[in-house]
């Protein structure tokens, strides 16, 4: 493309690419598909809908102490359940901002957490991803931020070129804060979301765009490693100012971008405006066209998607081996330990989740116990499709064959699903491989949900069973 910062030329060619990608889909496929029902977290939803009955705290303690037993390597997540303000599309952060000594309290606890699970096992095994989320950590003041960052480092056992990321939010994110941490982590993850200061007030963002931009661009002097969080299909959102956004990032040479979907989640602000009065983009088709424009924009600025929604400046290709070694890399699922109020754990072999309540995630930890208070044990049909999940969204294929000989009993709904796959561009036959077409990657977390849906329980979806009898 000639001209990168051209709107309208990035936006006809987005357009076109995305009617040539849907050529085949049919109206009734987009039916029921939006923010309010579309979720990235695939494996949270196969999860949400196990047929196995929910664990209790025990039994979730139980499988968390068994996975520490055998995993060769771990990636942990500590999450800070604060922001300075809550945006209207967050679920996961208090509104309020606490007093110092709550906040003092609060990382003794986390680190408390983290002594339980290394006499658990975890002291043993490497972490090769240390992951300060929340809410934000940068909300936390300079010696309480250092002394949660270095009691984390000083109690895990970091594994060779382990990343250490800080999740932060520019209005918060202070040259001292930067300057602390640029010694003890190496990546930095900031929460964007739009440069468009008008959208950004609406959604309760602080940092008007100049103030926004020039924060990113310290960042950068301090890191190599620095992703920047961008959100499409909000309110109010225009393709222009998402456009806008990107290239604002892309001028500033921000080397990671994760362009992702906004989606609507009871209790938040945006769950009840579009209940009331929903915009365009609450329809998934109509996100799709801000999803082609960004990656549109991004690739001709040299980024390289993957796996879906991730773009990276540099890219990175890993050879296609044989199957049998690839599946052998990816069925070794690292097992990820959430810790804080509310965090999740996942293995290959379920999904927990901690305490939601602040009170009760501390009595646990205190009492010397994993605040774990429920959870879903997979099996073996469920086992299988946690592999399948992180393998397809990485390499975008699966063997026929293969998939269709663990379906056993279920076997026919994937069949049924694969044939509509193929018959709505989405997936088209390579010799013995199922490849999910530009257009099928553009939507693959739906996929996987139906894939899920048929390969574990045998029920193929409405849309599905539409296009099927069509057929």
């Amino acid at each position: 493309m000639a001209d990168n910062s051209n709107f309208n030329d990035v936006l006809d060619a987005a357009m076109t690419r995305m009617n040539h990608c849907y050529q085949q889909v049919p109206t009734h496929f987009w039916a029921d598909r939006t923010a309010f029902t579309h979720r990235f977290d695939n494996l949270r939803q196969m999860a949400g809908r196990s047929v196995s009955p929910p664990l209790t705290p025990a039994q979730a303690q139980q499988a968390v102490v068994h996975e520490l037993s055998t995993a060769k390597r771990t990636a942990l997540y500590l999450g800070v359940p604060w922001c300075i303000q809550t945006c209207s599309f967050c679920d996961l952060a208090y509104s309020r901002s606490p007093r110092a000594e709550e906040k003092r309290e609060y990382i003794e606890v986390i680190l408390q957490e983290l002594d339980t699970y290394n006499a658990a096992g975890l002291a043993s095994t490497p972490a090769g991803s240390i992951y300060f989320g929340g809410g934000t950590p940068s909300i936390l003041d300079n010696d309480l931020l250092a002394a949660f960052v270095d009691g984390t480092l000083q109690r895990s056992h970091l594994a060779d070129n382990a990343v250490i990321t800080l999740e932060a939010s520019p209005a918060t994110l202070t040259d001292s804060k930067l300057k602390l941490l640029s010694s003890r982590i190496n990546r930095m993850s900031l929460g964007v979301q739009s440069t468009d200061t008008a959208l950004r007030q609406r959604e309760g963002r602080i940092l008007p765009r100049e103030k926004l931009l020039a924060r990113v661009a310290t960042t950068l002097e301090y890191f190599d490693l620095v992703n920047t969080d961008v959100l499409y299909g909000m309110p109010g959102q225009s393709l222009e100012s998402v456009f806008l956004t990107l290239k604002d990032l892309v001028d500033l040479g921000v080397p990671s971008i994760t362009f992702y979907r906004n989606e609507l989640f009871p209790g938040t602000k945006s769950f009840q405006l579009a209940r009331q009065q929903p915009w365009a983009t609450v329809s998934e088709h109509k996100a799709r066209e801000m999803y082609f424009l960004g990656k549109t924009y991004l690739e001709s600025c040299d980024y390289h998607e993957s796996p879906l929604g991730w773009f990276v400046k540099h890219k990175k290709t890993e050879a296609i081996t044989s199957w049998e070694t690839m599946i052998e890399r990816w069925s070794t699922v690292v097992p990820y330990f959430g810790l804080g109020m509310g965090a999740f754990s996942t293995a290959a072999n379920y999904w927990v989740q901690n305490n939601e309540s602040l009170s009760g995630w501390m009595e646990r930890v205190r009492g010397g116990q994993l605040p774990l208070a429920s959870g879903s044990l997979f099996d073996d049909k469920e086992r299988f499709m946690v592999t399948l999940m992180r393998y397809i969204r990485v390499f975008s294929r699966v063997k026929r064959d293969y998939l269709l000989t663990q379906s056993g009993s279920t076997r026919f709904a994937v069949e049924r699903l694969i044939h509509t796959w193929l018959e709505m561009g989405l997936a088209m036959h390579e010799d013995e491989w199922l490849v999910f077409t530009e257009a099928g990657c553009s939507l693959i977390h739906w996929l996987i949900d139906d894939l899920a849906h048929a390969f574990v329980d045998g029920a193929v979806n409405t849309e599905i069973k539409i296009a099927a009898l069509n057929i």
